[in-house]
C-alpha cells in the first residue's frame, strides 16, 4: 500500500543559508579553466586534472577519492536485532530477516516480466519500448547498487504491446491515491495473453504499463495473491502490479512504483522512518525525491556488508571519527553507523546529498540525519506507525524545508509537486533533524557530531 490520502500541509517556507561544504576559497571547479596540462588537485574529496580541451586548458569531471573503512568494533551481526513484535503482530519484516513471499528470493536471481497491455477500448500507439528500457535500465542498476548485486533481477521484455481480452472499462479502476486491486481473473487473463509472446516460466513478478492515454484504469494496481496459474511453460504464482492513469497525469516516475512493490514482496515492511520528515528513500514513498534504500532495510534483507555498515554495541562505543558516504551515492566506504542500544533498539546514522539516487533532493536537506529502530514497536493495523523514528536536533533553529516547483492540479492534496518534469511528493517538514557542520546531537547516551561536511561527512559517536 503506497498512494493513500495523506494530507500534507504546506506551512511558512524559512529560507536560510546552509553552511557552507568547505572554506577552501581558492575551489576548483570541474570545466573552469587551469593553468598546467596534467597538473592534479585533490579538492573537497575529488582529484581533479588538468587537461586540454579543444585550444584550452580547463580541469576535468574529477575522480571520487577513495576514503578509509574502519573496522566495527562489533561484528555485524550484533546489529540484525530480530523482530521482538509478537507473533501475530508481525506482517512483513521490519528486521532481520526478511522472508519474502513465494517465488521471490532475496539473494540469487529472479526474473520479472515487463510488458505493455493496451485494450480494443484504449489502443496503444507506436510501442512501449522505450519505457521498458527506461525501466528496466533504471531497475537494473538500482539493484545492482542497493544489493550489492546479491540479487539480480532478470528482465524479460517484449516490444509491442499486447491485447488484453477485455475491455479497460470492466477493471477495478478504483480512485486516485488509491491502490486498485488486479482480481485473480484479470491476472490469469493477462499471463494468459502475455505467454503467448514470451516465456513466463519461473516469472516472481510481471510489471505492467498501459497506454499513456489510458482513461477507465485510473489508480495503480497490484496482486500478491499466492495461487498457482498453469501456462504452457509450467506452473507459476506470480505477483502482479500495474501502473495507471495518475501515474501519467501527476509525472510520477512508474519504475519507482514497480520496484516499490516488489521490495515490499521481497518481505519489506517500508514506509519507515515515517513523518516528519517525509524526505523519502524508495520504500518509505515511491514518489519521493530520492530513490535509496536505507541502511536498516538493507540489513533487513541482509544486504548490508561490514565495508559499509559500521555495528557497534553502545557499551564498546568509544570516541571514534568516521567519514560516511552519502546513502544516495554509489561510492565505497560506510554508509551508515549503527549503535546498538540494547536487545530492541538501534540507532542508525546516515549521510544524505543530492546524487545519482536522490536527484530531486532539496539542497536544504543535505547533512545527516539520525534515527532510532524499535523492533518491538506495537504497529498492528497501524500501517503507519513506523518502527523507526527521526532524532530532533535540539538548540537549533533551521526552520522548514522549501517547496520545490509547483503542485500538480489534481493532485494538490497528495503533495505532488512538478520539479524538473517530475512528480514529487513533498511537504513542508522541520529541518531541526537535519544536522549541518558544527552541531550535534545526544540520544540514549551516545552523541553524534558532525565535525565536517563536503563531498563527504565526518561524524565523530562517543558516549555521553
Amino acid at each position: 500500500m503506497t498512494r493513500k490520502s495523506i494530507a500534507l500541509v504546506t506551512g511558512l517556507v524559512l529560507i536560510f543559508s546552509l553552511p557552507t561544504f568547505s572554506a577552501n576559497s581558492a575551489a576548483v571547479k570541474a570545466g573552469s579553466a587551469c593553468k598546467k596540462s596534467g597538473q592534479s588537485v585533490e579538492f573537497n574529496g575529488k582529484k581533479y586534472t588538468c587537461l586540454k580541451s579543444g585550444t584550452k586548458l580547463k580541469w576535468n569531471n574529477g575522480v571520487i577519492l577513495p576514503i578509509s573503512i574502519p573496522v566495527s568494533p562489533s561484528d555485524l551481526s550484533v546489529c540484525k536485532i530480530s523482530d521482538q513484535r509478537p507473533l501475530s503482530m508481525r506482517h512483513r519484516a521490519i528486521a532481520f530477516p526478511a522472508e519474502p513471499e513465494p517465488g521471490f528470493v532475496n539473494t540469487g536471481r529472479e526474473k520479472i516480466v515487463v510488458v505493455g497491455m493496451d485494450f480494443s477500448d484504449s489502443p496503444g500507439t507506436g510501442t512501449p519500448k522505450a519505457a521498458i528500457d527506461e525501466i528496466v535500465k533504471n531497475s537494473t542498476e538500482w539493484i545492482n547498487w542497493y544489493s550489492r548485486k546479491k540479487l539480480t533481477w532478470d528482465f524479460v521484455t517484449y516490444d509491442k504491446w499486447i491485447r488484453a481480452p477485455k475491455e479497460s472499462q470492466v477493471l477495478d479502476v478504483a480512485e486516485v491515491g488509491a491502490d486498485a486491486q488486479i482480481t485473480r481473473e484479470i491476472k490469469e487473463e493477462y499471463v494468459s495473453e502475455i505467454q503467448k509472446v514470451v516465456n513466463v516460466e519461473k516469472a516472481a513478478a510481471f510489471w505492467v504499463i498501459y497506454p499513456e492515454d489510458i482513461q477507465k484504469i485510473v489508480a495503480v494496481g497490484q496482486n500478491r495473491q499466492w495461487y498457482p496459474i498453469q501456462t504452457k511453460d509450467g506452473v507459476i504464482a506470480p505477483a502482479m502490479f500495474a501502473i495507471g492513469k495518475e501515474t501519467y497525469e501527476s509525472k510520477r516516475t512508474p519504475w519507482l512504483y514497480l520496484v516499490h512493490e516488489t521490495l515490499h514482496a521481497q518481505g519489506l515492511a517500508g514506509h519507515s522512518p515515517f513523518m516528519p520528515p517525509v524526505m523519502g528513500g524508495i520504500m518509505n514513498f515511491d514518489d519521493s525525491p530520492t530513490h535509496y534504500l536505507n541502511a536498516w532495510e538493507a540489513l533487513t534483507l541482509d544486504w548490508a556488508e561490514p565495508s559499509d555498515t559500521y555495528c557497534v554495541e553502545v557499551e564498546k562505543l568509544t570516541k571514534t571519527l568516521i567519514t560516511l558516504v552519502p546513502i544516495e551515492r554509489e561510492q565505497k566506504g560506510i554508509s551508515s553507523v549503527m549503535i546498538k542500544l540494547d536487545g530492541r533498539r538501534v540507532l542508525v546514522v546516515e549521510s544524505h546529498r543530492v546524487d545519482k539516487w536522490s536527484p530531486l533532493l532539496n539542497k536544504q536537506a543535505q547533512g545527516v540525519m539520525t534515527y532510532i529502530v524499535d523492533t518491538a514497536v506495537d504497529n498492528r493495523n497501524k500501517l503507519f506507525e513506523a518502527p523507526a523514528t527521526y532524532v530532533k536536533l535540539s538548540g537549533v533553529n533551521h526552520g522548514v524545508v522549501s517547496i520545490q516547483g509547483k503542485p500538480v492540479p489534481g493532485y494538490e492534496n497528495f503533495g505532488i509537486h512538478l520539479v524538473n518534469g517530475v512528480g514529487i511528493v513533498q511537504n513542508s517538514w522541520d529541518l531541526n533533524y537535519v544536522m549541518y557542520q558544527g552541531e550535534s546531537l545526544t540520544s540514549n547516551g551516545v552523541k553524534i557530531s558532525l565535525v565536517k561536511s563536503g563531498l563527504n561527512d565526518t561524524i565523530q559517536i562517543e558516549r555521553k
